[in-house]
């Protein structure tokens, strides 16, 4: 049995995006809702599956790419979409940092992915690609990230 790869999209403006079902893969990823003005946060690339089953948002930072946002639909998941999502932004990106809540059940899938990361609290922060001497400035970095979800 062959897997064909799933297919990856990359856009760099939200405007070029069906945010509607963007925002609909986020909030049921997440069960929570976005903020209102989500889309208005400044944009590095947000690469997804063509049917919007699977997305990253990359936003841009003085340190590294912030992954914000990686979602794999529920339905979807399993199906290697969200490994194929991860490579396709890393290959690009091989400088990235990002964090997800303590209890998050990816976390365990985010730490075979990480150079490094550090416990803060109700946040965890990961990174790949950083220098030591970078750690602080990313630790710092996503302590003041505001919350993506109302």
């Amino acid at each position: 049995l062959i897997k064909r790869g799933t297919p990856i999209l990359k856009v760099a403006q939200y405007e070029k995006l069906d945010q509607v079902r963007l925002r609909s893969l986020l909030e049921s990823s997440f069960d929570k809702p976005l903020v209102a003005d989500f889309f208005e946060h400044p944009l590095l690339a947000v690469y997804h599956e063509p049917s919007y089953r699977a997305a990253a948002v990359l936003e841009p930072s003085s340190v590294a790419p912030v992954l914000s946002k990686f979602a794999v639909d529920p339905v979807a998941q399993g199906e290697g979409m969200g490994r194929d999502i991860w490579q396709a932004f890393v290959r690009e990106h091989p400088r990235v940092i990002w964090r997800a809540r303590t209890e998050n059940p990816i976390c365990s899938w985010y730490t075979w992915q990480c150079d490094g990361l550090m416990r803060m609290g109700r946040w965890t922060v990961y990174w790949r690609g950083v220098s030591a001497e970078d750690v602080p400035a990313v630790i710092a970095e996503m302590r003041n990230r505001p919350e993506d979800f109302g």
